[in-house]
């Protein structure tokens, strides 16, 4: 039998961009919170040296125990400890369609690898469905949402450009401008597309790209960035953080309508525990969190938790990711970001896919006398029924838990998108002036490490697993407030959505909480 630990206020499970802050307005406003995370602190990088010797001096021994984890753009040798072994964490897929499901079991969670990348969702996403009858509207608007992005970009400090863009609303900006090279960049592609705009990429100030050959300095910097919000619950002296705890289902009473704690198992030993709460905030990620779900069944819940018309594992979603890289002459005065949003609008007409995709560039100098230009687009996929996360039947992680099994398809539309977008970056570089030098295929699902769905929100709990709060229909002290609550995808990175969802759904249990619904 599970050992049980005292209880809490809250539990909240996960540690990175949602669970960092659901931890500190919880906190803030007087809850005694407990964090638990499968991870630990990635305070001591493993080795040093570049990524070459150290991929050569591991060949054989760890690397082949990642060969997943691998592939992600910030996997190197001062990351390499924080993304997990594949070998102790495997997962399922059809044969011949492969998902890369990237994973971090640290504290700070993915955000150890964040690019800082910022950017607000509008109407013109939330309302989607309404728009174009693809899908379902979100049960919130920008309205509602808004004073939480506030909230979030004040704290963690987003740089932008106060431009009118529809798509992508104004925010609370440390004031951004545009290098002359960059400003050549804006004018060249207006002046060939009058309806795109190009502004600069709206980002966390703090936070640099993630690459492989990161140094340990680097990486400081985004640990830093990565606790930012742990370490503001630190300080309240309500928090109490437990790593390398791998929670495998939530607990809850005898006729299922409250939860009541999470049962975890210690990550050295494998030993079982229960802690118990008032509340319990799922913020695992996207896949880790359904998986919780789905294998939290008891007799009043046969199917997993929050599962009562079927909906639980549906609709997973991510971004279609492309890049294109160009050269040309000159040298520039310092690296810099633009961004390109919405090249293809949700009202747009006689178009071969659904929805837009957005273009961020990285334009910096090559070498002695060239400056490169990198165009990474992500197109929205659309959430279909058919793209789910279930349990696998056989298989278990190196803990005993079921595993998941992802089953995600391209549809004709995503992957006439995807060539569009490839298509038009090399456009784009040639109207800029760039030679373009690549032009790779598109990668396979999961690789933006993007994904959304499979507990989405709603307004109709047949169709839903949580209400427009990010509450369980079904458990009504359980909230979901990572990438699983998301009705659809947008065009947009999905971390300060994240981020905004999560602070508004705490408040809300802060109110609740305080009225004694729980």
């Amino acid at each position: 039998m599970a050992a049980k630990k005292r209880a809490y206020d809250v539990i909240v499970v996960g540690s990175g961009a949602t669970g960092g802050w659901a931890s500190k307005v919880l906190t803030e406003h007087g809850l005694e919170v407990l964090l638990l995370d499968a991870g630990s602190r990635a305070d001591r990088p493993d080795r040093s040296g570049n990524l070459t010797q150290v991929r050569d001096e591991l060949h054989g021994t760890s690397v082949d125990r990642q060969p997943i984890q691998s592939r992600c753009y910030a996997f190197g040798p001062h990351t390499q400890r924080a993304f997990v072994d594949d070998c102790d964490n495997p997962y399922e897929t059809p044969a011949g369609e492969p998902f890369t499901w990237i994973r971090m079991r640290a504290i700070g969670g993915r955000l150890l690898s964040w690019g800082g990348v910022a950017l607000r969702m509008s109407d013109r996403q939330f309302k989607a469905a309404t728009l174009d009858g693809s899908g379902v509207d979100w049960p919130i608007s920008y309205a509602d949402l808004r004073p939480y992005y506030d909230e979030v970009e004040r704290f963690i400090g987003v740089c932008g450009i106060e431009d009118q863009l529809p798509d992508i609303p104004n925010g609370c900006f440390i004031p951004l401008q545009l290098s002359k090279t960059e400003l050549r960049f804006k004018h060249a592609v207006e002046s060939a597309w009058p309806e795109r705009r190009v502004t600069g990429l709206r980002r966390v100030l703090r936070i640099q790209p993630a690459a492989a050959d990161s140094t340990r300095q680097h990486l400081a910097v985004l640990q830093q960035e990565a606790l930012r919000t742990i370490t503001a619950a630190e300080r309240t002296g309500k928090l109490t953080l437990r790593g390398s705890s791998i929670v495998s289902r939530i607990v809850t009473n005898r006729d299922g309508t409250r939860a009541e704690g999470v049962e975890y198992l210690d990550g050295q030993s494998g030993s079982p525990f229960i802690a118990t709460a008032r509340v319990v905030v799922l913020c695992a990620s996207t896949i880790e969190t359904t998986r919780i779900l789905l294998n939290s069944k008891s007799k009043p819940h046969p199917d997993g938790i929050g599962n009562s018309h079927g909906v639980l594992g549906k609709y997973l979603a991510d971004h279609t990711v492309l890049s294109v890289m160009g050269v040309r002459g000159g040298t520039c005065a310092r690296q810099g970001n633009i961004y390109i949003p919405s090249c293809r609008s949700v009202d747009s007409r006689n178009r071969p896919f659904v929805r837009a995709y957005g273009i961020q560039g990285t334009i910096g100098s090559s070498g002695a006398r060239a400056t490169a230009c990198q165009l990474v687009s992500f197109g929205e996929v659309l959430p279909r029924a058919s793209n789910t996360v279930t349990l696998s039947e056989a298989v278990k992680d190196r803990w005993g838990i079921p595993v998941p099994r992802i089953t995600c398809r391209y549809s004709e539309s995503e992957l006439a998108m995807a060539a569009e977008q490839l298509q038009e970056a090399s456009k784009i570089l040639v109207a800029a002036g760039y030679d373009v030098l690549s032009n790779p295929p598109a990668l396979e699902p999961g690789s933006s490490i993007h994904e959304v769905g499979t507990a989405r929100m709603g307004a109709d709990r047949r169709s839903s697993v949580l209400n427009e709060y990010n509450q369980c229909w079904d458990v009504p002290n359980l909230f979901v407030t990572d990438g699983a609550a998301f009705p659809s995808t947008g065009f947009q990175n999905p971390t300060l959505t994240m981020m905004a969802l999560t602070v508004r759904a705490c408040h809300y249990l802060v109110k609740e909480y305080g009225r004694g619904a729980w």
